[in-house]
Formats: structure tokens, sequence, C-alpha cells
């Protein structure tokens, strides 16, 4: 079905977890095949979630100021090997099912509390730290971040946000 837009952006998870980005490439090339008047940028967000949420802001942003199509291209395209992704499992049950945490090692840190601080680095997601228990995972990941107190910083709480003010 067609959009009324004559400017689309495609804002997909980091192409190193996921084939959304190359798959909205390939709709991208159909469409101008088929001889779109539309302009289609498709980003490679490097990211995740929160980062691609991030990332779409951004373009909202950019819009409501005028820029140009090719402007913000630019800027987000600058912006998503800018981007810092951070979070904090509270449980390991994604990493053992999808073969990244042996069943042992998700027993043993699910006894002893173990919270790992995970982060997108070049588009992979990889494990940056751990604590006991998911107050000082959180806080952790918040000191570990390089955050500026004075700078600008986007967060989701996905569940239990409460667990989150806590650790403040």
């Amino acid at each position: 079905q067609s959009s009324p837009a004559e400017e689309i952006y495609i804002v997909t998870l980091s192409s190193k977890l996921s084939g959304t980005y190359q798959a909205a490439k390939i709709g991208q090339t159909m469409a101008e095949e088929e001889g779109t008047s539309k302009k289609i940028h498709v980003f490679d967000s490097k990211s995740a979630s929160a980062g691609e949420c991030k990332l779409c802001l951004d373009i909202l942003e950019a819009k409501e100021a005028g820029k140009s199509f090719e402007e913000v291209v630019s800027e987000i395209e600058e912006a998503c090997s800018d981007i810092t992704t951070l979070f904090v499992l509270e449980s390991l049950d994604t990493l053992r099912k999808n073969g990244r945490l042996t069943g042992v090692k998700s027993f043993l840190a699910s006894a002893l509390n173990i919270k790992p601080v995970m982060g997108a680095v070049d588009g992979s997601i990889v494990q940056l730290g751990q604590q006991r228990g998911i107050q000082k995972a959180l806080k952790k990941m918040v000191e570990d971040s390089g955050i500026s107190p004075t700078g600008a910083f986007y967060m989701w709480v996905a569940e239990k946000p409460e667990e989150f003010y806590k650790a403040y």
C-alpha cells in the first residue's frame, strides 16, 4: 500500500543482529525499480530498541526544524555511528535459549543473582560487565556509561522501573 509521504525514513535493528536492514534495503531497491518518486533511506541503527527509538525521535526533530531529506540522512547516519546503547538483563533465559549461555552458566549466574551489563559495540551485543543484583548492575551501567551529567541521554525502562529508581 502506498504512503502519502514524499520522504520515507526506515530505522532498523543493527544489521549484525537481524536481517531486517537487508530486507528493508531490498524493499527500497524494489520501490526504486518500480519508479517511485519518493525519497527513501534505510538506516542501520547499529543498535536496538531504545537506540532505534532515539534515532526516530532525531528524525522527527530534524524534519520539524525544516531540514531537507539530504540533511536528515547525513545527520542520522552520523548519529547511527555515535549512539551508545546499554542495558541490563534481569533474566538470563533469553541468552540460555538462544545458545549464548550454557545451562550450567545460566544456573550458576541465576543462583548467585548475577546480572550482566550489556551494550551494543559496532552493532553487536556484548557483555560489558556484571554485578550481583539488579540495582548494583543498573548503577554500574550508568556509572560506566561515561554519560555527562550535563549531556542529554534517553533511557527506557522496559520492566520494573521501580528497580532503577531504587538504585538511585
